[in-house]
């Protein structure tokens, strides 16, 4: 019964943001009271910037999709920022999050000491880092019309950096 002249993908986008919201605010609420944050925690935090990226890449994407947004930096997007949204997504939210609570969870559960504080804040740094050039690095490059394989390459390997760095964390662990 919804009239089709109505276009459902924004209104989509919309509801879309609007559960990331409400999540990232109960995430972050519960982050906020818990400071000074453990480093494990610091992995979650950056896990909800990144949503929130991914969100709002995702909403261009509607609108520009839809047709709501004609400009032509708006449709470049959609052929160059598909990338820069999985990364957000996938490596930031899912990745990165995952890592700090595995963490916690792996040392719990093995009964083995923490990982050296030290250590996990090298790991969130260059993972933070990595996505900081994915996602902002990206967006610009995307602004710019130029240079998004630069940008995604030195990102890959600085992701290649997170990981190698996380992968000693969790050998230490076992």
């Amino acid at each position: 019964r919804i009239p089709w002249s109505i276009s459902l993908l924004p209104v989509g986008a919309i509801m879309l943001v609007a559960g990331f919201a409400a999540v990232s605010i109960n995430l972050g609420l519960t982050l906020w009271r818990a400071r000074p944050l453990p480093a494990p925690a610091r992995f979650v935090a950056v896990g909800v910037a990144c949503i929130c990226a991914t969100a709002a890449i995702g909403t261009v994407f509607a609108l520009a999709r839809s047709g709501r947004i004609a400009e032509p930096l708006a449709t470049d997007a959609l052929a160059s920022g598909v990338s820069i949204h999985a990364i957000a997504g996938l490596g930031g939210w899912l990745t990165l999050t995952a890592m700090g609570v595995s963490y916690r969870l792996l040392a719990m559960f093995m009964l083995a000491p923490d990982a050296d504080a030290r250590k996990i804040r090298a790991t969130l740094l260059t993972g933070a880092g990595t996505m900081a050039i994915a996602i902002a690095g990206g967006v610009f490059a995307v602004v710019a019309e130029d240079g998004t394989d630069a940008v995604l390459a030195l990102a890959a390997v600085a992701g290649l950096m997170t990981l190698g760095l996380y992968g000693r964390d969790v050998i230490a662990l076992f």
